[in-house]
């Protein structure tokens, strides 16, 4: 139970970080000056600090409504399915910040 409000705050830490040190997405930190100036990171970043803040709240707030609501194992696998679509919408997002 208490794994899903540390996931959560790592999640949202994570947005946070990425802002501020946007070399913390993978692959931008190993691209050339040349490559990387091909990047829109201001976007990439806020799309990445967005979403990544966005996916910790969901991940408290459905442990909380869960528990709240004793939901079974379902939504367990509800939850794990939701977050791996964001995930996959979050990679086929970022591949629009390169130019």
């Amino acid at each position: 139970m208490e794994v899903n409000f540390i996931t959560g705050g790592i999640l949202i830490l994570c947005g946070l970080l990425v802002k501020r040190f946007p070399n913390l997405i993978a692959g931008y930190n190993t691209m050339s000056k040349e490559e990387k100036a091909k990047v829109d990171i201001d976007g990439l970043s806020s799309m990445m600090r967005n979403m990544l803040i966005g996916l910790g709240i969901f991940v408290i707030l459905w442990q909380w409504i869960s528990m709240s609501l004793t939901l079974g194992v379902w939504a367990d696998w509800l939850q794990i399915g939701i977050i791996a679509a964001v995930v996959i919408f979050m990679l086929i997002k970022a591949q629009s910040y390169h130019t």
